[in-house]
């Protein structure tokens, strides 16, 4: 799995080192995927989690007959969250036109990891992720991040000779959740939760109502 890692030390220098647990699970949001060559919708859960070890954002769907696994660093989280903010900017001025919804990558693109396999991730690819978006039958525009099939790679980087075809993946975005999607893609808020972990760890002190009386209980800390 990409996202994982073996545990560094807590002292690590690698920058993308955010803290020593296990994964962190974020939401599941209710987005909608949009059938090739059609405008057609279809409500899909999408799960999103957090690797504190190595700075990578897991997003996973059943898709088709597959399960699909996107792994998002940190510069690729900034541009989709960037895409984002600017598709929400552009509805809120009503300048989201029909033309302007023809050009690929309208709001930008971003390299991400995909596993993906029928029962679970099996093969691996590196496709880019399209930020744009389209009118639905309703004439609503959704922002929606896509990717065309992307050669499958071994672990290595390299293209795999006879290799699988990853799946072209087509998810569309409301404003309401695409406001979602930027909490959740916020590396300060991310990097928040794992501060809260570390803080829970060094809990101690009861509440001031049941905690012992100082007349009653002394503590020599130097015995510990």
């Amino acid at each position: 799995m990409i996202g994982c890692a073996s545990t560094p030390d807590k002292d690590s220098s690698d920058p993308n080192f955010i803290g020593d647990y296990d994964v962190i699970e974020l939401e599941l949001v209710m987005l909608n995927k949009v059938d090739q060559g059609t405008a057609k919708f279809t409500p899909k859960e999408v799960g999103f989690s957090f690797f504190p070890q190595t700075n990578i954002m897991h997003l996973y769907v059943k898709y088709d007959m597959n399960t699909v696994s996107l792994y998002l660093d940190e510069a690729a989280r900034g541009e989709f969250k960037k895409a984002l903010e600017s598709y929400v900017e552009e509805f809120k001025k009503g300048e989201l036109t029909r033309a302007k919804s023809q050009k690929k990558a309208y709001f930008g693109s971003a390299k991400v990891y995909m596993e993906w396999g029928l029962l679970a991730p099996n093969y691996l690819a590196q496709p880019k992720l399209r930020f744009e978006y389209l009118f639905n039958k309703e004439n609503k525009p959704y922002f929606i991040a896509a990717n065309a099939t992307s050669p499958e790679i071994d672990s290595k980087g390299k293209d795999k000779k006879n290799g699988n075809g990853s799946p072209a993946v087509k998810l569309a975005v409301s404003p309401v959740q695409a406001t979602r999607l930027i909490k959740l893609l916020e590396q300060d808020y991310l990097v928040g939760l794992v501060r809260e972990k570390d803080a829970a760890s060094n809990d101690f002190d009861l509440p001031p109502e049941e905690a012992p009386s100082s007349d009653t209980a002394e503590y020599d800390t130097e015995a510990f």
